[in-house]
């Protein structure tokens, strides 16, 4: 069963204000077009991390009590999962010690968007006149800042309303928690005047949609999450043009003029790669939108659905091994031992000092390949074990 608190605002959800902030024509252009909310495994899995997390902390009850059992979507409670929770739920209650009233999977009504949303955790010190608003983001495949995060700023915009802190609050912290790929939270200092001055700048924008007045602005923030993307010329010709990729000669039915021979310069390649990922987020879109239109059974001109390709499999590995054994065959040969991962490896320990006395022993991190990125990319520029060997020959 879907878990109630979180059904989301129709045209001003916390959690798409990417885009409807930033493309005003974004939301009646998505309701016109209504667009069916289509779940995906993914969803479905961070539903039954949140559910557990909201458990575990009105409970007061360590996550790995609901080990084995199905939450959400019929999601299953794994010791993956258990773990990742339990550093969101050990912070939590951390903060509890400290004194911070606790709030979980909280409905707010936001007044200045006309609607509610879900928050996950709110922490609340009356002395300290300190307001944490944390979000749980269980994906893996996306890094969230809360640097100026919206959907953070409408939740702490919706909790200063329902509680009367608008004149109360002096500091406001901003949490987002990704446990799949950071395991300690990332947080950034909001203030209650920056709150404010965003609260009404929200207003504006939430008054040109109601008024059919907003316009497409696409990016790559603003269209990353939006349903109607596949369908949104201002998004192709955004996605062509960040690219400097001219899709006209594509479409027309004369045909394709080459209109010189000469090769792209390494500056222009550099261009097309850098915007690659507005072309391939269109893309996506466009193959995600014609295969539900063809599962729905819809006819697509030039198309069709394939069965993909499958890999046999034992149909009983128990009743496999047992039949292998009764032929006369080494269990070594059909069953080879080999080493649990890392992560069971580190369940085996209770004892989190010898746990990383042992890991850090045991394990190695080899260093990574290179990989192209952006100059804007955080992280530090690559340098290879002979790049480096050769320089330190050269330099003595």
């Amino acid at each position: 069963m879907k878990h109630a608190a979180r059904a989301h605002a129709k045209l001003f959800s916390p959690s798409k204000s990417d885009t409807w902030i930033d493309c005003t024509a974004a939301p009646l252009f998505i309701d016109k077009l209504n667009i069916p909310d289509r779940r995906t495994a993914a969803a479905d899995e961070g539903e039954g991390a949140h559910e557990l997390l909201d458990l575990a902390l009105k409970k007061c009850k360590h996550p790995r009590y609901w080990l084995n059992k199905r939450l959400g979507k019929e999601i299953l409670v794994t010791a993956e999962m258990v773990d990742f929770i339990g550093y969101v739920w050990a912070w939590v209650q951390a903060k509890v010690a400290e004194g911070y009233l606790m709030s979980a999977e909280r409905r707010l009504a936001i007044k200045v968007i006309g609607d509610s949303g879900t928050v996950d955790v709110t922490l609340w010190h009356l002395k300290k006149k300190h307001l944490i608003v944390m979000d749980l983001k269980y994906g893996r495949g996306y890094t969230v800042s809360p640097i100026k995060n919206r959907q953070m700023r409408l939740y702490a915009c919706g909790t200063c309303d329902e509680d009367g802190l608008w004149d109360l609050m002096t500091t406001l912290t901003l949490v987002i928690w990704q446990p799949r790929i950071q395991t300690e939270p990332q947080e950034w200092e909001d203030s209650p005047k920056g709150l404010r001055f965003f609260r009404d700048k929200v207003a504006e924008i939430v008054q040109t949609v109601k008024a059919g007045k907003g316009i497409f602005m696409p990016s790559e923030k603003s269209c990353q999450w939006c349903p109607a993307k596949a369908q949104c010329k201002s998004f192709a010709t955004f996605a062509a043009h960040s690219a400097n990729l001219e899709l006209s000669a594509l479409l027309a039915k004369e045909g394709i003029d080459t209109p010189s021979c000469e090769a792209l310069t390494v500056e222009q390649m550099v261009s097309i790669y850098s915007h690659g990922d507005a072309i391939e987020q269109y893309l996506k879109a466009v193959a995600s939108h014609l295969w539900n239109l063809m599962l729905e059974g819809k006819k697509v001109p030039g198309l069709k659905l394939v069965e993909s390709k499958s890999n046999r499999r034992w149909i009983n590995e128990g009743d496999t091994m047992e039949a292998l054994h009764r032929m006369g065959f080494e269990p070594d040969n059909y069953a080879p031992r080999s080493i649990v991962g890392l992560k069971d490896a580190e369940r085996l320990f209770k004892d989190k000092d010898l746990r990383t006395e042992f890991m850090a022993k045991f394990t190695i991190k080899p260093k990574g390949t290179a990989t192209l990125a952006t100059e804007a990319d955080p992280r530090p520029r690559f340098v290879s074990d002979e790049f480096a060997a050769l320089n330190t020959k050269e330099t003595t």
